[in-house]
Order: structure tokens, then sequence, then C-alpha cells
């Protein structure tokens, strides 16, 4: 999976996360807070019901102790920010559609793009002393620069030091091309915060994601042809390097990746049987693999398609937060907010 990366830490780290999905930051955290120390889950919400029983099942595989009831909540709207917990770390994932250059982009004229300001008043009256918000690099193109604006001042009136910058999981070892915009917001700053450095990706990354024991017989998709001229060689260049390529793309869309890595993976295509193919297997990418590539893992996956059922973690797979990415971020805001003791030596 991804790196393993270790902080020393205070005793005790109180998080609270807003549109959590699945629980991509108590994973990441998990994997990044060395042994013995403790990691309390404050509050949590989702307007989605069945990804609300995914973070549940997170929970009960890291071991975690679930909120009170009456802290986990249904829709950041009608909660009311000065009863819910303080935390130390507030991570939110406001729903990106409004802000996606694949949507209508109507950015705040769209409720679920007036979601990010209902997390930036849970900022204002609880005043975590780190904030990171995900969202996609739309949020910063010029069509929507001035809301992004609007919430870097926002939370600059509220004393925290903030940066925003576009990370791509391919920098960090994973083959997926995933751009996010990441805002980090850090009060009462200890020391001075750097985005995590980018590494290369490995040649053979992609075979070490995928089941390569699982091969197809099924011919090519008639599809795959009109892929296929997008590069030379064609169908016969495709099977032979590690090409995984959208079958479900407008052509307006269709775009196939340099080999090694995968498309974006996204909520419509992930809940679908039938999405990402690859060539060289003769099949699509299945649940475990898809959930590999976005840091879940595979185990925790398989128990929520058994509970769940396929097309709903599949779509949550597609809406998560990288993992990976998320492991090399989160010790560096930790770090910067006297959270963590020890920065660690990894880029």
């Amino acid at each position: 999976m991804g790196p393993q990366i270790k902080v020393n830490a205070p005793a005790h780290i109180q998080v609270g996360s807003d549109c959590a999905g699945y629980g991509s930051e108590i994973l990441a955290l998990h994997d990044v807070l060395g042994v013995g120390q403790d990691l309390t889950l404050k509050f949590y919400s989702d307007i989605d019901e069945q990804k609300r029983k995914m973070i549940e099942l997170t929970h009960e595989f890291c071991g975690i102790a679930p909120p009170a009831k009456r802290f986990r909540y249904r829709d950041i709207a009608d909660r009311d920010n000065a009863t819910a917990p303080t935390c130390d770390l507030y991570v939110a994932g406001p729903p990106c559609p409004a802000f996606s250059t694949a949507g209508l982009r109507r950015g705040i004229k769209d409720l679920r793009g007036k979601v990010t300001f209902h997390c930036l008043d849970y900022v204002r009256v609880q005043r975590p002393r780190a904030v990171v918000i995900e969202n996609v690099k739309g949020l910063a193109s010029k069509k929507h620069k001035h809301v992004l604006e609007t919430i870097v001042e926002c939370l600059r009136s509220l004393q925290y030091k903030v940066h925003t910058r576009v990370l791509n999981a391919a920098d960090y070892g994973v083959p997926q091309r995933r751009e996010r915009l990441f805002i980090v917001a850090i009060r009462d700053m200890k020391r001075q915060f750097k985005w995590p450095k980018k590494c290369a990706l490995e040649p053979d990354a992609l075979a070490k994601f995928l089941d390569l024991a699982n091969v197809g017989d099924m011919p090519p998709p008639a599809k795959l042809r009109v892929m296929a001229k997008k590069i030379p060689g064609g169908v016969a260049s495709l099977a032979r390097s590690w090409y995984v390529v959208d079958l479900n793309s407008s052509p307006g869309w269709a775009r196939v990746p340099k080999p090694g890595a995968t498309p974006t993976l996204t909520r419509a295509r992930c809940g679908a049987k039938e999405a990402y193919f690859v060539p060289k297997l003769g099949r699509y990418l299945t649940v475990r693999e898809m959930a590999a590539l976005q840091g879940l893992w595979p185990h925790l996956a398989d128990k929520m398609v058994e509970t769940l059922g396929r097309r709903a973690v599949g779509g949550a797979i597609g809406d998560a937060m990288s993992v990976h990415v998320l492991q090399r971020l989160f010790p560096r805001v930790l770090w910067s907010a006297g959270l963590a003791d020890q920065l660690p030596h990894t880029p």
C-alpha cells in the first residue's frame, strides 16, 4: 500500500471530520501515528447514509472508538457548530461537482458548493489548531478562483496561516493521475509548513496494485479500438504496456493516459460494473484494485462490499481523498501545528 510514515505525536490527538466519506483521514492517521499514540475521532458528518455505515466499518478495522451518537452528523448544514466538539485537526472533503470541470460548474450557486462555507463556520466557532480541506482543482480555476480567494481570506481573518496547492497522487508513488486542491490552515504555527516533496513513480508501480493472476479472456471491447486510434501501434500497443483506459468516456472526454498510471478514479466510473479497462490483462479493474489505488485497505473494501454492495462502495472510492497523499501531507501539518515532535525523514 502506501508509505508507512511515522511521527512522534502527543499522547492524544483529537480529530473532527466533515463530508467524511469512508474515513480516508482515519486510515492515513492510523498509519502516520506511531505505536501507542492515541487518536480520538470527536465527530464526523456525511449526508450519505451508506458512507456513514462505511466509516463505522473503518473505525472497527482501525480499532478506533466511534464518536458519541449525537456527534455522528448527517447534514453539516443543519448543525449548530457552537454545540459541536472541538478538535486539534479538522479535515473536510466538501462535495466537488459544483467546481469540477466535468460538471455544470455552478460553483456556490449549487447548494453543494456552499458546503465549504459551513466547514469554515465550524473553524470560526471551534478554532481547531490545524485544518485540511480537499476539493477538485477546478476550485483554483479562473472561473472559481474568487471562491478560493474568499475561503483563504476567511481563514486568514481567523488568524490562520493558509497554504493552497494542487497535489497529484501520481507524484507520491501512486499510479493514478488524481489532481486535487488542498487547503492547509494552521493556527499558532509552531514551525514553518512545507508541502511534501514529489517522488518519482516507479516504472512497474501499477503492476504492484493489480492482481496479475486475474487475466481475462474477453476480446477487446469495440470502444477500445476508438481509444487505440489515439496512440501509435493501436490495440496491439495498448496490450503490450500497462495502459488503463476509461471505456465509458464520451468522445469529447476520451483520453488515453500514459502507460503505468490510471485515469482519475471517479464516483460514476468506480460505481459502474465496467469502466476502467486493462488491455494487458483483458479485463476491468476490480473494486479491490481501485480501493488499493485510493489507499483503502482491500480487506476493508471487501467487508464494505459484503455489507453495502459493490456499487455503493465503488462510488465512495471514486469520491474519496487519496490516503497515500494524506500520508505524506499529515505529518507536515502535525509538525507545523506543534502536534508532532519530529518530522519523519521522508520526501
